[in-house]
């Protein structure tokens, strides 16, 4: 499977893990980010599980509407529904991470200092604020006890704006970085205690961002019953019926509140009339409306010694959603 690297990737240590997941909840998301760009949509729904869904429901539910109004079952068909989409464009995988990326600048804040309190790593090293695209602030912290003082150096593709100084037991520095949204990110920083040479690193990585909207399209689809009646002095006798089908076409799903009739014919003799249609529905196992039958359950013949036949036509809107990359 290949990657997706559409935005802010954060890789840390393994010992800030738990911290991470901790602060989670703290977090809160940037709503013209999540609006705008279906990556970042889909990458703060993937955070959700069955356990946590209800403070999500809280935390994210303003920012991304029409996901969280019902039961989780109900939210995961929706968030299916764009994973699909992801996978349709082009079978990409969400890289672990990126929801940060769609951090408000006070959610990106408050997520930096719970991890600084909570990670022990002997260093560490996270994304601390989102002033802009361009321009990245990365903290890097000591979490050595005592005395201990700890010098280190970064290599990577970016140099910072300000330069490294040594780190006493539990403090921190801000990296200032300019960054073009384009190219990829990368920044590893490598320590070591300057009492008893251990030596440590870690790194922060960005993968080339990357936006996606949502776009709808629509087609038309067509189709007409027929229903015949009338003879031996009964408008309702030898009666012919004729069903329709309007069937989505690949990719597609019919939209049942745009289903209308469009005309009658007289096919021939006097025509009928009453005509009584019955819908049926056939849904795929997405819930997705894939085709709609119309059967004629009765009509009459507009004469009683004259067959008449009378197509009706219906139309229906056919509906898809579909990813499209957008340049920044």
């Amino acid at each position: 499977m290949k990657k997706l690297a559409f935005g802010l990737l954060l890789l840390v240590p393994t010992g800030l893990v738990h911290a991470q997941q901790a602060c989670e909840r703290l977090m809160a998301f940037d709503t013209t980010m999540v609006h705008s760009n279906a990556a970042a949509r889909y990458s703060v729904l993937s955070l959700v599980n069955q356990e946590n869904y209800e403070a999500m429901k809280q935390s994210a539910g303003l920012s991304i509407p029409g996901y969280f109004g019902g039961s989780y079952d109900d939210f995961s068909q929706k968030r299916s529904r764009l994973e699909s989409m992801f996978a349709a464009s082009g079978g990409f995988e969400l890289e672990e991470g990126f929801y940060r990326h769609a951090l408000s600048p006070a959610g990106a804040q408050a997520y930096a200092v719970c991890v600084a309190q909570q990670g022990n790593k002997p260093i560490a090293a996270w994304i601390s604020s989102k002033a802009s695209n361009s321009v990245l602030a990365v903290t890097v912290k000591s979490g050595v006890t005592g005395n201990a003082v700890v010098d280190y150096t970064l290599d990577g593709t970016n140099a910072p704006l300000n330069q490294p100084v040594p780190l006493a037991a539990g403090s921190s520095q801000t990296l200032l970085f300019r960054r073009d949204p384009a190219e990829p990110f990368l920044v590893v920083v490598n320590a070591t205690n300057r009492a008893t040479q251990a030596s440590d690193s870690t790194f922060v990585e960005l993968p080339p961002l990357r936006s996606f909207q949502t776009v709808t399209e629509e087609q038309a689809v067509s189709g007409s019953l027929m229903c015949a009646a009338g003879c031996q002095g009964n408008t309702a006798g030898c009666p012919i019926r004729e069903p329709a089908t309007l069937v989505a076409p690949s990719g597609f799903s019919l939209d049942r509140n745009t289903l209308r009739e469009t005309g009658r014919t007289v096919r021939f003799g006097p025509g009928s009339k009453n005509i009584d249609i019955e819908w049926i529905e056939n849904r795929r196992g997405d819930g997705s409306l894939q085709s709609l039958q119309g059967n004629v359950r009765s009509c009459e013949g507009n004469s009683g010694d004259t067959q008449g036949a009378t197509d009706v036509a219906y139309q229906v809107q056919a509906v898809r959603e579909y990813l499209r990359e957008v340049s920044h």
